[in-house]
C-alpha cells in the first residue's frame, strides 16, 4: 500500500485540499487510487 503511514481521514482530508487548492490533476489521481482501494471514495464530495 502506497500510503499506508496515512490514516483514512488524512487521506480524505489530503483528496479534499488537493482539490481545492487545483493540485495536479496527477496527483489528485493518485489519491483517488488509494481512496478506492479503502473503499472510501463515496465518502468525497466529488463523483
Amino acid at each position: 500500500m502506497r500510503f499506508a503511514f496515512l490514516t483514512d481521514k488524512k487521506l480524505l482530508d489530503a483528496y479534499q485540499k488537493a482539490i481545492e487548492l487545483q493540485l495536479s490533476g496527477q496527483f489528485i489521481q493518485i489519491l483517488e487510487e488509494e481512496l478506492r482501494k479503502r473503499n472510501l471514495k463515496q465518502h468525497t464530495s466529488t463523483p
